[in-house]
């Protein structure tokens, strides 16, 4: 059988809210209103009177808000003296603040003056600093910049035969604390690095016809290793008369290690050095002669494989030893400047007759900036 709909709602003219319901909802919704507007004045006159208590309303109060509100957002400050304060927006328009007599005067960017304050009996402005660092002028130095150093092992003579070429591998120095001597040692970089002396323990064999040492230099496959990369970046020769002879010992029957080291000019050798680049420097000498030089055994590692010989067309052989040498010349270092710059003005104020007030705030942009690179310096804008 079939189902039965159901009935659909019909407003009829009974519908809605009826006088009473009516009257009954405005007097409780005046109810409400009146207790909000109430509890609404008690507040403002409770925040009022703790205001008045505290000396917030006083104009001294509201003149001290004003300074730290501007202290806190500007983009550097600078306390001239004691009763004076500088401070700079990011457009470095300045404003100052300041005591002349008993007026606490401000100075706008656009040279107007205005009277902020009278009967000022005292005005103190102090700061704490943070440190600041920038780029200074470079300075240049001429003295050792890398000298290999030695394991401490027993020296023994280390011969390179007629027509052999010994390797000497070095990394070029990145820092200052990379130098064995001179510059400054701090937090500086090398920014150029000329070669114009190699210093070594070197001799010839008497026996010998020493014509001329030829240096010659190279990259490096890699920093500490004496195996060339590339073509020569540079050659030059020297007279076989500036080395020493070296010295037979006939209790045994060898020859002595040199018994001092000696400069080689090798100015013009190679353009300025790369910071960090690894090299290598060839010695060869022409003719017959044989040369020797001092060495000391160490065993080659994976940063470190500089020494290398090659005798006659035959490649060069790793060897496990250390061979004392030092480069010099004129380098050129970074420079940077440290400045302490004001992080947070404190203000004393006294009025004539009343107690001294004091405030105190923080500068946003230097306190959200711990790195010494970053931060303001006074004087410098915003990017």
């Amino acid at each position: 059988m079939p189902s039965k709909l159901p009935t659909p709602l019909v407003r009829t003219s009974q519908s809605g809210f009826t006088l009473v319901e009516l009257l009954v909802s405005s007097v409780f919704g005046a109810m409400l209103l009146t207790a909000l507007a109430y509890a609404t004045t008690t507040f403002v006159v409770s925040v009022t009177h703790m205001e008045q208590k505290a000396g917030f309303t006083d104009g001294d109060s509201r003149v001290l808000r004003r300074m730290t509100r501007e202290i806190r957002e500007a983009w550097w400050a600078e306390i001239v003296n004691p009763g004076r304060l500088r401070l700079a927006d990011a457009n470095n328009e300045i404003s100052e603040y300041y005591r002349d007599g008993n007026d606490l005067r401000l100075l706008r960017p656009n040279g107007d003056i205005g009277v902020l304050l009278s009967n000022v009996e005292a005005l103190e402005f102090e700061g704490a600093g943070i440190s600041r660092r920038r780029e200074g002028t470079p300075t240049t130095w001429d003295s050792a910049f890398y000298s290999r150093t030695m394991p401490g092992s027993t020296t023994f003579v280390l011969e390179v035969p007629e027509d052999g070429t010994l390797a000497l591998g070095f990394q070029a120095p990145v820092e200052d604390n990379d130098l064995p001597s001179g510059g400054v040692l701090g937090d500086e970089v090398l920014v150029s690095i000329g070669l114009e002396l190699l210093t070594m323990p070197l001799a010839w064999v008497p026996d010998s016809n020493p014509e001329d040492l030829v240096v010659t230099i190279y990259e490096s496959r890699a920093p500490g290793s004496a195996r060339l990369f590339g073509p020569a970046l540079g050659s030059t020769s020297i007279p076989g008369s500036a080395l020493p002879a070296a010295v037979w010992n006939e209790t045994s029957e060898a020859w002595d290690p040199p018994s001092s080291e000696i400069s080689l000019s090798v100015t013009g050798i190679a353009p300025s050095l790369g910071a960090g680049t690894g090299y290598v420097i060839l010695l060869k000498a022409t003719g017959d002669a044989q040369l020797i030089t001092s060495a000391q055994f160490e065993a080659p590692s994976a940063s470190r494989d500089d020494v290398a010989l090659a005798e006659g067309s035959s490649g060069f052989a790793q060897l496990p030893l250390a061979v004392p040498f030092t480069l010099s010349g004129p380098y050129t270092l970074s420079s940077s400047e440290d400045s302490l710059v004001v992080a947070t003005v404190s203000i004393s104020l006294t009025l004539i007759g009343q107690s001294t007030q004091i405030r105190s705030a923080t500068l946003i942009g230097q306190a959200l900036s711990e790195d010494p690179w970053e931060g303001i310096i006074p004087g410098e804008v915003s990017p």
